[in-house]
């Protein structure tokens, strides 16, 4: 596997200077287009009163380099050859699923992306074996994978901030982890479930916009293919579009946030937040969902 491993340490080095800023400059969302505001950061991973407090199930966080520590953050992206063959084994070294967008940069499910299956190690090689002056050309892939046992020791997943002391941990099953090509776009949408997003290769943007601004957003209908996405292209909105300004107008009355995920990162988003994503270095990311509590309501936007 040392494909991966040459060039990817190679890559490390240089796509923030050189291939990231050109694979993403024409997508990324502009902060002068609207008056943004900025997600709340802490820094490191915040205990469990201060999360119950001020943001379960009231607002997004981001806890900077709370993972820092994790083996994952540590290692992943020094050796992916190494991690490729752990995941190989783990999944019986058969081809796996990977999506492709139909326009080679927003990703949704049944609607935008077709999936195929390809070896693994083919797909990391495609997101992170880096890439000359026409990488922007190259197939974008989203790839999710299980949380295997094998990578298990590489991750000190936060069971106590959610679940406190003695109160279990995530479901493995419902855990993943999602490589994705720089440029790569999830449109605007919101979950129904609380998440955190660990970043543990390359970077993130996000831009997120709170319930209240559902009717602003042109939700989708319910019988959409991706019920809890907007209508909107906000990047393309944002970039002053006109068709979308004339076909959407109530966005300018949105507020929309911001925040950039680096390596170690963790992101709160709760349930009925919207956000858009885009990936703006090869990345790898670990997403712990789960549900929520009985006595924690749901938004209007959802009844």
């Amino acid at each position: 596997m040392s494909w991966v491993d040459d060039d990817l340490l190679a890559f490390v080095q240089l796509a923030a200077a050189a291939g990231a800023s050109q694979t993403t400059s024409s997508a990324m969302i502009s902060t002068t287009a609207a008056a943004t505001t900025s997600v709340t950061e802490v820094e490191g991973l915040l205990s469990l009163d201060q999360f119950e407090e001020r943001f379960r199930h009231k607002r997004p966080v981001k806890m900077r380099g709370a993972a820092r520590h994790w083996g994952a953050v540590q290692a992943w992206a020094k050796d992916m050859g190494a991690l490729v063959g752990r995941l190989e084994a783990a999944m019986g070294g058969g081809d796996v699923a990977v999506l492709v967008a139909k326009d080679n940069r927003h990703f949704f499910k049944n609607a935008l992306c077709v999936e195929e299956r390809r070896k693994l190690s083919d797909i990391f090689r495609s997101i992170f074996g880096g890439g000359g002056d026409d990488d922007r050309d190259r197939q974008r892939l989203y790839c999710r994978l299980p949380l295997v046992d094998q990578v298990l020791d590489d991750v000190d997943l936060p069971n106590t901030l959610v679940f406190g002391p003695d109160g279990g941990g995530f479901k493995q099953a419902n855990c993943g982890m999602w490589a994705s090509a720089a440029g790569n776009i999830t449109p605007l949408h919101y979950d129904l479930c609380h998440g955190f997003l660990v970043q543990i290769v390359g970077r993130k943007r996000w831009t997120l916009f709170s319930p209240d601004d559902y009717r602003l957003l042109y939700p989708s209908s319910s019988i959409d293919p991706n019920p809890l996405s907007s209508q909107v292209s906000i990047e393309q909105w944002y970039a002053g579009d006109s068709s979308q300004r004339a076909r959407f107008p109530k966005v300018a009355d949105a507020e929309p946030y911001h925040v950039d995920l680096e390596p170690g990162d963790i992101m709160y988003t709760p349930p009925f937040w919207w956000h858009h994503v885009e990936t703006v270095e090869p990345s790898i990311s670990v997403l712990l969902p789960w549900d929520k509590r009985p006595d924690e309501p749901v938004h209007p936007c959802a009844l």
